[in-house]
């Protein structure tokens, strides 16, 4: 069963709780809202609390009702129950009494506390508190005391010395101290108790297993032989997850609405003559899952599916034995989770996993292990790995990833290995020792010790905007520095070692430079259309000849030697206009033209490129013509018209259409008495009579 709590605060509102400097009464209110903020955050409906003020004007507790004229001025603001937003936003409104109102005896809300507990817990097993906020300079009646310390059951205490006093707080003091003696409680000032409310405190959770069944040595279901060890399995780590939000609907008048999902399938149908689409609701049971298969959906029924699941029975086998070296720390990927003794035969099962763990240990060896938490889950595969302690050695279980989870990268290094100076090897060794965090204290960001900030802030963040809507999110706390700040004794030793890296390795600052203008100047008086921009973004990016114009003759001078995507046809004509070479110059401009031109039409962006490939094709056909070189342009005329398709709503369509416009046919022998086909025709005489824009391809054929 969960563990129950009771709580109640007891808080003196009377006047002489503001005359004390450092507006104690504020502290004490605020110390009193952080520890219910993290109840209100928990939500645990077994952690109770009640809030009971001392010195209010009116009285409203059951004992003043039962017994008048006693225990008046004590008012219950809130009786034992699940605390709620509401209480914080009506304790941040709570202020001292007037003065000319009747302080309260101390001692009756102590007992009316008492009392409202004992009414609600009853006999039931709770773990009970009393939380006092008070000065001690207020009188109190004491001839109570022994009637509440018999109520008050247990022994311990904290002694606080006590300063130079008058003699109504010496007197409160020993009768406290006799009160608190009788029970197991603690004497603090007001200050110790604000910092017990600041302290990041671990979640604590109820130890429930994870697992409960057998650990086999060799599968039951694979071996007649096997070994069974009766085992409970516990989390050990968990990663915490952040609070989900809720969907509330903020245009309800009032308080906001939970926002409810309603999910509906609908299916859109075409209707003969009409344009327009009609939507109809399907069914869910009318709906199969559709799984992808390149360009095509498979239809999986259910049925289906359940033949192709593995069928598995709920087991913890140990499959074999892996030298610790061959895991590497970072395929353990799941929580830790501890391994106890189960329920059947109890000293034989802790007896054998401390003698497993301890065998494990001995051999620097891992257990792999094939892990099915239930009937018909899917397997894990995990390994135990030992654990030595004070108490006994212990097993631990963490999933690991199968083959195909793992991404093999093989990464290219600069230096080979046995290049490394000794030099370098060294600095490398001292950089690495003095971030050595051991060397500034052993529990430095332990575990233990360190805390989600994430979660700490959000969670802040909540409590704040529960009684402020308008509240900022807060900053992080200076005790996450550690965290993120580098230590300042570790930075010194960095220090130390950054020169001598910044010389041996030559390490120089690099200096930036400025933006260049990819698309070139803009000017006014000469706008620049978007598709020359394209043109432009789409050309290659490989170095060029440093040119400060483009015209033929700065081409000419540096001696084009290759052909690329930026000034495809000026650099071609600077390759033929070149006198100082004695190879077929026309040859080679012709084959680099023509893989220019493919691929333009292979890297286009819809038709980005298409303007730029047909200028190459103009000049490649008026240089191919000119110099009996027909063949070359007809069959790279053929490789472009296999590019293209040429169904109607093909985006590629429009290149062969910008090859009509521009009379980019075959070269005939009329031109050309290098020629390739017997046809005179040209591209750019079919189809005159094509008024609706459609294509016979069969004609095309004929063309070529």
């Amino acid at each position: 069963m969960a563990n129950k709590k009771a709580t109640c605060y007891i808080l003196n509102v009377s006047h002489a709780m503001s005359l004390y400097p450092d507006n104690v009464f504020s502290k004490s209110l605020q110390t009193i809202t952080c520890s219910i903020e993290d109840r209100v955050l928990a939500g645990r409906k077994t952690d109770l609390v009640s809030l009971i003020l001392c010195g209010t004007p009116e009285t409203k507790n059951s004992l003043a009702d039962s017994t008048p004229g006693q225990y008046e001025n004590i008012s219950v603001m809130s009786p034992l129950a699940m605390p709620t937003v509401q209480l914080l936003k009506d304790l941040s409104n709570v202020t001292t009494a007037k003065e000319s109102d009747r302080p309260a005896d101390v001692l009756d809300a102590l007992i009316v506390a008492i009392d409202t507990i004992s009414t609600h817990c009853r006999h039931l097993k709770y773990t009970k508190r009393v939380v006092i906020f008070t000065d001690n300079k207020s009188a109190i009646d004491w001839l109570d005391l022994s009637d509440v310390s018999e109520m008050l059951k247990g022994a311990d205490k904290k002694e606080l010395e006590l300063p130079d006093c008058s003699e109504v707080v010496k007197t409160n003091y020993e009768y406290w101290d006799k009160l608190i003696s009788s029970c197991d409680g603690d004497i603090a000032d007001l200050e110790e108790a604000y910092a017990q409310t600041q302290i990041i405190y671990a979640k604590e959770v109820a130890a429930r297993p994870s697992y409960r069944g057998f650990l086999y040595i060799g599968s039951p279901y694979a071996n007649t032989n096997f070994l069974p060890i009766s085992i409970n399995t516990y989390l050990r780590t968990k990663v915490i997850s952040l609070p989900s939000a809720k969907k509330v609907s903020s245009l309800s008048e009032g308080p906001t609405k939970k926002v409810e999902q309603d999910t509906k399938f609908i299916l859109d149908i075409e209707n003969e003559g009409e344009q327009h689409m009609s939507e109809v609701e399907v069914e869910k049971h009318d709906i199969q899952k559709g799984y992808k298969f390149g360009k095509t959906i498979l239809l999986i029924s259910n049925e289906e599916l359940g033949m192709s699941k593995l069928e598995t029975k709920k087991e913890m086998s140990i499959i074999g034995f892996v030298p610790s070296k061959q895991v590497p720390r970072q395929y353990l990927f799941s929580n830790a989770v501890v391994l106890t003794s189960g329920i059947v035969r109890v000293e034989q099962s802790s007896n054998a996993l401390a003698a497993l763990a301890e065998a494990l240990y001995e051999t620097d060896r891992y257990a792999l292990v094939r892990f099915v938490s239930n009937d018909g889950v899917q397997p894990k595969l995990g390994i135990l790995l030992p654990e030595l302690n004070e108490v006994c050695p212990i097993l631990l279980y963490f999933d690991i990833p199968f083959d195909q989870d793992i991404r093999k990268y093989k990464l290219k290094t600069t230096v080979k290995p046995g290049d490394v100076d000794s030099e370098s090897l060294d600095l490398m060794s001292d950089l690495i020792h003095s971030m050595d965090l051991d060397v500034i204290d052993e529990d430095f960001l332990a575990p233990e010790t360190i805390f989600n900030p994430i979660a700490w802030r959000f969670k802040t963040a909540i409590k704040t905007r529960a009684l402020n809507d308008n509240a900022p999110i807060p900053d992080l706390d200076k005790r996450f520095d550690d965290q993120y700040k580098l230590n300042p004794f570790i930075e010194s030793k960095i220090n130390d070692i950054e020169g001598k890296m910044l010389e041996h390795f030559n390490i120089r600052k690099v200096q930036e430079k400025g933006k260049k203008r990819t698309f070139g100047l803009i000017n006014d008086s000469e706008p620049v259309s978007m598709d020359d921009i394209l043109d432009t973004a789409s050309s290659d990016s490989r170095k060029r000849p440093n040119m400060d114009t483009d015209t033929l003759p700065a081409l000419i001078q540096n001696k084009v030697e290759v052909i690329g995507l930026t000034f495809p046809v000026e650099e071609y004509q600077a390759m033929l206009a070149r006198t100082d070479d004695d190879e077929d110059i026309v040859e080679k401009a012709n084959k680099l033209m023509h893989q220019v031109i493919i691929t333009l039409l292979n890297r286009s962006f819809g038709n980005v490129n298409y303007k730029k490939a047909i200028s190459c094709l103009v000049a490649l056909r008026k240089t191919c013509a000119a110099e009996d070189d027909a063949s070359r342009y007809n069959s790279i005329i053929q490789e472009v018209k296999s590019w293209c398709t040429l169904s109607t709503d093909s985006p590629r369509r429009e290149i062969w259409n910008m090859l009509k416009e521009n009379g980019l046919g075959i070269i005939s022998n009329e031109e050309c008495q290098d020629f390739w086909n017997e046809t005179e025709e040209k591209v750019s005489e079919t189809e005159n009579n094509d008024d609706d824009e459609r294509f016979d391809a069969d004609n095309l054929d004929d063309l070529f």
